[in-house]
C-alpha cells in the first residue's frame, strides 16, 4: 500500500523533474534510488526501515513509465506514437507474471535476502543500461512527432518554472480529462490484481493457489496481446477518444456486475473469461495520454502525462482501502 500510495503521489514530482532535467537523467535516477530500495528491503530486519525501502521503491518507480512517455513522441511519428504508448504499458505489465511466477520460485528456493539482492541488482542493471543506450529528447526546432502548435512559440531549449508548469497542467482540461480516463480504465484491473484477486479466487471461489495464479498470468497475456489493439483504436478515434472511454467503462462495470450477481461463486471459466476481458478493455486507462500528448505545451508533457498516470492509481488505492 505504501509503495503504490508513494507512486502515485510521485507522478507529478516526477513529471516536473522530467520536464526539468530531462527524460534519460531522471529514468537513471530513478532507477538506482528504486534498486536502492530493493537493496535495503532484503537486508534489513526493521520494519520502519522495510517502509522507508518501499517509500523509495515507489519514488523511484513513477520515473519509469513517465520517462518512456516523454521519451515516445520525441523520436516516432504522432499517428504511431499511440501504438508504442500500448506497447509499452503492455510490456510493463510482464511484471506481474515475473512476480508472480520466477521471482515467487526464487523467493520460496533462495529466500528473502537473496531474492530481494538479485532483484535490485537487475534494477541497478538496468539503470546502467539506460544511461548507456537512451537518446534523450534532442535539442532541435521541431522534434519527429511533437504537435508543433503547442510548442511553436517556444525555443527548443525554452524550460518554464515549477509554477508555470503546474498552472500548464493544472488549468489544462485535456489534463483532467486524462486523469479520469486512467481512473475509469485501470481501477477494475489495478485492484484485482494487487489486492482483491487473489482472496476473491482463492478463499471466495474454493480455486487453489496454483489456479489463481494461472488466472492471474491470463490476464498478464491478455493484457500485453489487446495493447497494440488499443494503441490503433486510439490512433483511429483520435479527438472522439472520450466516447471510446465512456463505453468501455461501461462495459467493465456491466461485467463485474453480471459475475457478481448469482448467489453462488461462478466457477474457473467464468473468471478467466472475466480476466481476459478486463485485462485487454483495461488498456483503455492509456487513452489518455495519447490526448495529452497532442494537446499540452511540450514544455510540461511529463507533468501532464503524470497527473493523468495518478488516477487510475489513486482509484486502486482508495477501492483497496
Amino acid at each position: 500500500a505504501v509503495q503504490v500510495g508513494v507512486y502515485a503521489l510521485a507522478q507529478i514530482p516526477v513529471g516536473l523533474a522530467i520536464d526539468r532535467f530531462g527524460a534519460r537523467r531522471t529514468m537513471v535516477v530513478g532507477a538506482l534510488v528504486m534498486a536502492t530500495g530493493q537493496i535495503v528491503l532484503a537486508l534489513t530486519a526493521s520494519y520502519p526501515i522495510a517502509i522507508l525501502a518501499r517509500v523509495l521503491i515507489g519514488a523511484g518507480d513513477a520515473s519509469a513509465f513517465l520517462s518512456a512517455m516523454r521519451l515516445l513522441p520525441a523520436w516516432f511519428p504522432l499517428r504511431v506514437t499511440p501504438l508504442f504508448t500500448q506497447l509499452t504499458a503492455g510490456l510493463g505489465q510482464i511484471g506481474q507474471f515475473i512476480s508472480a511466477v520466477p521471482f515467487l520460485m526464487l523467493l520460496h528456493a533462495e529466500g528473502w535476502t537473496a531474492s530481494f539482492l538479485a532483484l535490485g541488482s537487475g534494477i541497478a542493471l538496468v539503470g546502467i543500461a539506460a544511461a548507456v543506450a537512451i537518446a534523450d529528447v534532442p535539442k532541435a526546432p521541431a522534434e519527429p512527432g511533437e504537435n508543433a502548435g503547442a510548442s511553436s512559440s517556444h525555443k527548443p531549449d525554452d524550460r518554464a518554472t515549477v509554477r508555470e508548469m503546474l498552472g500548464i497542467v493544472l488549468r489544462h482540461p485535456v489534463c483532467w480529462q486524462g486523469f479520469f480516463t486512467h481512473w475509469v480504465g485501470l481501477m477494475h484491473q489495478a485492484t484485482f490484481t494487487l489486492l482483491w484477486g487473489m482472496p476473491l479466487m482463492t478463499l471466495a471461489m474454493g480455486l487453489t493457489p496454483a489456479q489463481a495464479g494461472g488466472v492471474l498470468v491470463v490476464n498478464t497475456v491478455a493484457s500485453v496481446a489487446a495493447g497494440p489493439l488499443m494503441g490503433m483504436a486510439s490512433a483511429r478515434f483520435g479527438a472522439r477518444r472520450g466516447t471510446l472511454t465512456v463505453v468501455i467503462s461501461v462495459i467493465l462495470m456491466g461485467m463485474w456486475v453480471v459475475f457478481l450477481i448469482p448467489g453462488t461463486p461462478r466457477g474457473l471459466a467464468a473468471i478467466v473469461a472475466l480476466n481476459i476481458a478486463m485485462a485487454a478493455l483495461s488498456s483503455a486507462s492509456g487513452l489518455g495520454f495519447d490526448s495529452v500528448r497532442e494537446a499540452v505545451d511540450r514544455r510540461a508533457l511529463a507533468t501532464g502525462t503524470g497527473l493523468s498516470n495518478m488516477g487510475g492509481v489513486l482509484a486502486a488505492v482508495m477501492a483497496a482501502q
